[in-house]
């Protein structure tokens, strides 16, 4: 799988309601690009976090997510904040 498919099915999958942390794990380890966003700018950070994935967040987080991006959609600077759920 090449990196741009990775990064692609990563977005998809980030973008579905449900929580597929396996499948994030294995397209991380595929060198996805955890820093991709979906068309309307939301990272995947951002989605996980909305949705409480809390899993998945850390996933990202630990892969080098950057947690400072720029959300298209709200036209300003997001902090992604979750509370660790341990």
């Amino acid at each position: 799988m090449t990196n741009e498919a990775a990064t692609e099915q990563l977005v998809e999958l980030c973008r579905a309601q449900v929580e597929n942390a396996f499948g994030v794990r294995s397209l991380v380890l595929a060198r996805a690009n955890v820093n991709a966003t979906c068309e309307n700018g939301a990272s995947c950070l951002q989605l996980a976090c909305e949705r409480g994935h809390y899993t998945i967040a850390r996933l990202l987080l630990h892969a080098g997510a950057n947690p400072m991006t720029v959300s298209i959609a709200a036209g300003d600077r997001q902090e992604h904040t979750w509370r660790n759920r341990d």
